[in-house]
């Protein structure tokens, strides 16, 4: 078992670990408010979307939400792994379908989105690069594993550091199928701002598969309550301040957004046509 629990105003996180006993995966349990803030920077870029960045969205009113949000659309999702991956889980599919179930309930569902597995691809090795690198390795290799599988969306888990200064990146949507990558990593990065626990990866994931669907950093949201800061999932950069906290949640112009800042009516918008990409 792995995800987080809401009890009044602490959130309670359950992970999983790579360690064994007697058989079974041990697994920690800790507050979210534990986690102590870094001294190193605080700040490191989400991402930067890939491809064509002039996508077809447009602004959405609140009645086209209302109308369309209903309307459930199963989007079918192609997770990758590499070795590294693997070495950090001892049930990565497990691990990575946990993470899925929690995007779904927590940000896709209030759209009428829902990720679907159709399967999993496990790559041999990947090289260690950029996250431009990756993901461009990512869009040469799994066409074929995408076109079997019939899926709409592939990402990539990725186990190793990226070598520039960036923890994802993803295709930009546009409405065209090509358009339908990701990659993210899943391990701490070594600026002490991105500590790779359940919440920052699941957070990382709903970010990056977020541009997949047309969602973009300026129109994420922040608001305040006492001695908090609150992001929803399209912020960047990410940050470990503990003064700050991002939410597993898309901006919306009628809870945490506005006419400006509605990420959830562009994934409304847009859910049609990429569940329709295979």
């Amino acid at each position: 078992m792995v995800g987080s629990v809401d009890v009044e105003n602490e959130t309670y996180i359950i992970d999983q670990t790579n360690k064994e006993n007697n058989g079974k995966v041990i697994h920690v349990s800790y507050k979210l408010s534990d986690i102590k803030e870094s001294n190193k920077s605080t700040s490191i870029s989400m991402d930067d979307i890939d491809g064509e960045t002039t996508s077809l969205q447009t602004t959405v009113s609140s009645s086209d939400t209302l109308t369309t949000s209903s309307t459930t659309y199963t989007i079918d999702f192609l997770p990758a792994y590499g070795p590294d991956f693997n070495n950090l889980f001892s049930e990565p599919e497990t691990e990575i379908s946990s993470m899925v179930n929690e995007i779904n309930d927590d940000a896709y569902s209030a759209a009428g989105v829902t990720l679907e597995i159709t399967s999993y691809k496990q790559f041999s090795d990947i090289l260690q690069g950029t996250t431009s690198e990756i993901l461009h390795f990512f869009e040469d290799e799994i066409p074929e594993y995408r076109d079997i599988t019939n899926s709409d969306l592939a990402f990539l888990f990725y186990g190793k550091n990226f070598e520039d200064d960036t923890i994802g990146r993803a295709d930009s949507y546009n409405g065209d199928d090509s358009q339908a990558h990701g990659v993210a990593q899943m391990i701490a990065n070594p600026f002490g701002c991105y500590s790779a626990d359940y919440q920052d990866r699941c957070l990382l994931t709903a970010h990056e598969t977020g541009h997949n669907f047309g969602c973009e950093h300026d129109e994420a949201y922040q608001w305040t309550t006492p001695n908090l800061n609150h992001y929803t999932t399209m912020w960047s950069p990410f940050s470990d301040n503990t003064s700050e906290y991002m939410e597993l949640e898309f901006s919306s112009d009628d809870n945490h957004g506005d006419e400006d800042h509605d990420n959830l009516g562009i994934i409304i918008q847009n859910k049609d046509v990429v569940a329709s990409y295979r």
